[in-house]
């Protein structure tokens, strides 16, 4: 079954980039989704956004939004993107964004991603599971 981009829905024979995307919603609540990318779309898309990024990242000292460049303000977040490029190795990315470009990316990404399952939801049972097979059971909270 061939893989279709997350904004052209367009099947491609070749590998497609795809970029997971994290952040936290004002309820500290972790967001994240998986977007596809073709080749015409990643060019497009990804590559103006990470120039941009990458551009302010050695000069700002995490004071600037990194997408618009605006100085940050207390209610700005998070955003990080690990990064999958055919032929290329995993990058992982953390983007201090101002609420705007924030709200902007998320979305986008929202419209042309696939949720992902909250971690949060499923680590922690995964984790006693792991302690258990070892023999060390949780202590129980009073």
């Amino acid at each position: 079954m061939a893989q279709s981009c997350g904004y052209c829905d367009k099947p491609t024979r070749g590998p497609l980039a795809s970029v997971y995307w994290a952040w936290f919603s004002p309820d500290h609540e972790r967001i994240a989704y998986r977007v596809k990318y073709c080749p015409a779309h990643a060019k497009t898309i990804l590559t103006n956004l990470f120039k941009s990024w990458l551009s302010r990242v050695e000069e700002d000292f995490g004071q600037l939004c990194l997408t618009c460049g605006e100085l940050l303000e207390q209610d700005d977040a998070t955003l990080w993107a690990r990064v999958y490029l055919p032929g290329q190795e995993e990058r992982n990315i953390d983007a201090e964004q101002c609420g705007s470009c924030m709200s902007l990316i998320s979305a986008d990404v929202i419209e042309h991603g696939t949720k992902l399952k909250n971690r949060s939801e499923f680590a922690p049972a995964r984790a006693n599971e792991t302690w258990a097979a070892i023999g060390i059971l949780p202590v129980a909270a009073d």
